[in-house]
């Protein structure tokens, strides 16, 4: 007579003492892995996702803030590695997919916006340029203004 593991279902020996499928002993107690996170773990999951998240929505509005999501993007990425060290959980693996995008995303505006600004820079000097080059380069003393 065989016996079947208690967290997943998948059929085994009678001399098996763990669930080749998932795992778990033969006694019918879960892992280990798989119990919810508690205490500070918990807290970085969420700070990671929410840092990863902030990071992926703020990073296109201005070229200062798309550095500080840069950061937010770091800092999401290692709070969720240290989540993940307390075990299981959808809020640490969230936040570190967040926390990936958004240091991609970030990275991708930094230089976006900061290429966008330099030509807004080069671009006021050039009209300055033609504004002082028309001034020189035309006599007002010799247009009869009437």
């Amino acid at each position: 007579m065989s016996k079947f593991c208690a967290n997943c279902g998948n059929e085994m020996a009678d001399t098996d003492n763990v669930c080749a499928n998932c795992g778990t002993p033969a006694n019918g107690t879960a892992p280990a892995a798989n119990k919810p996170l508690e205490g500070p773990y918990k807290t970085w999951a969420i700070v990671s996702l929410v840092c990863g998240i902030c990071s992926i929505v703020l990073c296109w509005f201005y070229w200062v803030l798309s550095i500080i999501c840069l950061v937010l993007g770091v800092v999401a990425i290692v709070f969720a590695i240290k989540a993940k060290k307390g075990g299981k959980s959808g809020l640490a693996t969230g936040g570190l997919v967040t926390g990936i995008i958004g240091t991609v995303l970030s990275a991708l505006a930094c230089c976006c916006l900061g290429c966008a600004a330099c030509l807004v820079c080069a671009g006021k000097e050039a009209i300055n340029d033609i504004a002082n080059n028309l001034n020189t380069t035309i006599n007002w003393n010799d247009i009869n203004w009437e």
